[in-house]
């Protein structure tokens, strides 16, 4: 059965370059194959590593080759189910992320997914936050809960804590007991101080120097979400059997291992048993995904920008109704 859709488009990239690079193009829908699912996106997560692809500065550039399509989040709903799938029907609303083998993108009106990639959206979720869900919140449920292992006689440093993944971090930190010390500029500070944390306003006073007074025998955990200027820095913040997270892919974890410090980065995979986990605590209002800034999918090249300056003030999310 054929999807045909007037309205149905996708934006791509030609080539690596620019916000400007972005073209609004029609796309007909593609039918689901064997174990997959079409699904009419109402939302799209925009993430710092969609720029990076864009721009062809990360490592995954090498696995694709424009025109392309970005993107990796999506919420909608399941128009049409392919052989032997039997979790979804049409109608159900979803919501995900690809895998990083997976480069179909999902700035597209339509998108086909692997049925195992994606959890059904609970009644009283809205799609634009189930959109922003999947990556910064397996990003920090990881880097939290399996790598630092945050205990509730911790203490907590995090940089980076006003971003989409370090909002989510201190969530989950203060929900596990620990004590959390959260960086980040003064416009975060209601916010962090609500979910329970100390804000420490790294633009008017030093974090370390803050750090140290309040705790000379060090912090337990550092959950680094910034890494260039400030991973060098918690080594000596951290209490002699302290751990630290770095959240970039490709941050130099060797000054921690050379002192033994046990030190992460977070391998992340597609992984549903935590998506349907992070949105039952969403709905029971455990923890918040804060969007920062929702454009609709046509101004992608703004929300790039906005990516590049790295200044959101939360979750960024497209729309594509």
């Amino acid at each position: 059965m054929a999807h045909n859709n007037s309205t149905s488009y996708a934006m791509i990239i030609n080539r690596f370059g620019g916000p400007e690079e972005f073209t609004q193009v029609p796309r007909t829908p593609a039918e689901p194959g064997p174990g997959e699912i079409l699904v009419k996106t109402t939302a799209i997560g925009a993430n710092p590593l969609d720029y990076k692809m864009r721009d062809g500065s990360s490592g995954l550039c090498a696995k694709f080759t424009p025109p392309a399509v970005l993107g990796r989040e999506a919420a909608g709903e399941v128009v049409a189910v392919g052989e032997g799938v039997d979790s979804f029907v049409s109608g159900d609303r979803v919501f995900g992320m690809r895998g990083f083998d997976d480069f179909r993108g999902t700035y597209a009106t339509h998108n086909v997914f692997p049925a195992d990639g994606v959890v059904r959206t609970p009644d009283s979720l809205d799609d634009v936050t189930a959109a922003g869900l999947a990556l910064v919140g397996i990003t920090a449920t990881v880097a939290v809960e399996q790598l630092a292992k945050v205990k509730s006689e911790d203490t907590v440093l995090i940089h980076g804590a006003g971003g989409g993944v370090g909002q989510l971090m201190t969530q989950l930190a203060v929900a596990r007991g620990a004590t959390v010390l959260a960086s980040a500029s003064s416009r975060h500070h209601e916010k962090l101080v609500g979910f329970g944390a100390q804000h420490i306003d790294y633009t008017a006073e030093d974090v370390f120097e803050a750090v140290r007074q309040q705790f000379p025998e060090g912090v337990d955990v550092v959950l680094d979400g910034v890494y260039f200027d400030t991973f060098l820095p918690s080594l000596d913040v951290l209490a002699s059997d302290g751990r630290i997270v770095a959240l970039p892919s490709l941050a130099d974890l060797t000054p921690a291992k050379e002192r033994g410090i046990e030190a992460h980065i977070p391998a992340i995979s597609n992984d549903t048993t935590i998506y349907a986990d992070l949105a039952d605590r969403v709905v029971a209002g455990e923890i918040s995904l804060p969007i920062g800034l929702t454009k609709n999918l046509t101004e992608v090249a703004e929300v790039h920008r906005v990516l590049e300056d790295g200044h959101a003030d939360g979750k960024i999310v497209m729309t594509a109704e």
